[in-house]
């Protein structure tokens, strides 16, 4: 093989990994492409290192991938982006995109400022899931705003390609006919359910498991990385012992949400997309104060059941399918599957290259290598 191109992936965390593979799986095969990785140094790095690893990536040293140009840097992040050389490909994330919320609080045009220019490092294309965020980009940081590109939501496009897996994913989960799956999230910091209530899921198992209940739970990979896999599996020892089976932080977490038949946490991403696609989801409020909501937690908040923990949670879990997906989902991104084509035409258009001639397309994701941590692994 002799690659004509070089594009550098920067990874920040496993999350970040997850949008930067979306991204690039419309690539990977041109031999005329060479990907490689780096994992930018950072708290979140330990996962992201062993993330890339399980995804059987060339890794490049954070020193060594600052010596060199390369003809593509795809991140999504503009952190550390001034250390690097060559065009960038700024993706945002769920965190920057509450950033294009109409009603934005208090500092709120300084954080856009920080979160799209980084230390003053311009992308080459800042892609956005919606024309909306493209006009309050224009309206809110101008200098930034003229290398806007909506490009879609690959995320949610590669979710919508992977609904017909639901069988092998449930397969692979080992969920049998019959099961009911309850996925249980939760995110990071002080204010999230585990934060602030970690027994919630001890009691959540006892109250829904058995008669054919399974209950997945799905933990922030911040939290296995911020504190370490040893100390978390501490944490969680008691529900573990309960029969609450805990999902590995480095497996898509588009998959577990596939196979399950109810949401129930505070995890932004994973409420909103599982509500997109149908779910019937249960939400905890825990929106910092002052923060205003944008369009999409609006949308989700009329479909969603707000928890109360002091009354039975069978009841409050017990409900339909979302009614108001589509309108969560025209939130999410305005060129509904497109996305692969919209990145593709970015992306060689940055490297100059002509595009392949093949019809491009947001691939699925691949059953193998589903993981969980069972009773028995405590």
């Amino acid at each position: 093989m002799r690659p004509r191109r070089d594009v550098l992936s920067v990874v920040h965390s496993v999350t970040a990994g997850n949008r930067v593979l979306d991204v690039l799986s419309g690539i990977k095969h041109d031999s005329d492409i060479r990907i490689m990785f780096t994992v930018a140094p950072g708290a979140a790095a330990a996962g992201a290192e062993l993330f890339l690893a399980e995804a059987g990536a060339l890794v490049l040293p954070w020193q060594q991938a600052c010596r060199r140009r390369f003809d593509l840097i795809v991140t999504a992040s503009a952190s550390e982006a001034s250390n690097l050389t060559g065009p960038v490909l700024l993706l945002l994330n769920m965190s920057e995109r509450r950033i294009f919320a109409k009603e934005r609080r208090a500092g709120g045009i300084e954080d856009l400022h920080r979160a799209v220019l980084g230390r003053g490092t311009v992308p080459a294309v800042i892609g956005l899931p919606h024309r909306r965020q493209r006009d309050l980009l224009y309206e809110c940081c101008p200098e930034a705003a003229r290398y806007a590109a909506v490009i879609g939501d690959v995320g949610y496009d590669r979710l919508i390609a992977s609904l017909p897996l639901r069988d092998a994913y449930r397969s692979a989960l080992g969920i049998r006919n019959g099961h009911v799956v309850i996925l249980a999230t939760t995110t990071r910091g002080p204010c999230s359910v585990f934060g602030t209530d970690p027994a919630f899921f001890s009691r959540l198992t006892e109250e829904l498991l058995g008669n054919g209940n399974r209950v997945l739970f799905q933990l922030h990979p911040g939290i296995w990385f911020g504190h370490g896999v040893r100390r978390v599996r501490a944490w969680i020892r008691t529900a573990h012992a309960s029969g609450l089976e805990v999902i590995a932080p480095t497996v898509d977490w588009r998959i577990p949400l596939i196979a399950a038949d109810r949401v129930v946490g505070d995890d932004e991403a994973v409420i909103t997309h599982a509500a997109a696609i149908g779910k019937p989801v249960a939400t905890f409020r825990s929106r910092p104060p002052g923060c205003a909501p944008g369009p999409v937690a609006e949308a989700v908040a009329k479909v969603s059941t707000t928890v109360n923990p002091a009354m039975p949670l069978h009841r409050q879990l017990d409900s339909g399918p979302a009614s108001g997906g589509a309108e969560i989902a025209a939130q999410l991104t305005s060129a509904p599957g497109r996305s692969g084509a919209l990145v593709r035409a970015v992306v060689y258009r940055l490297l100059h290259l002509p595009e392949p001639r093949t019809r491009p397309s947001c691939r699925s994701i691949p059953a193998a290598g589903i993981a969980f941590q069972t009773r028995r692994s405590s």
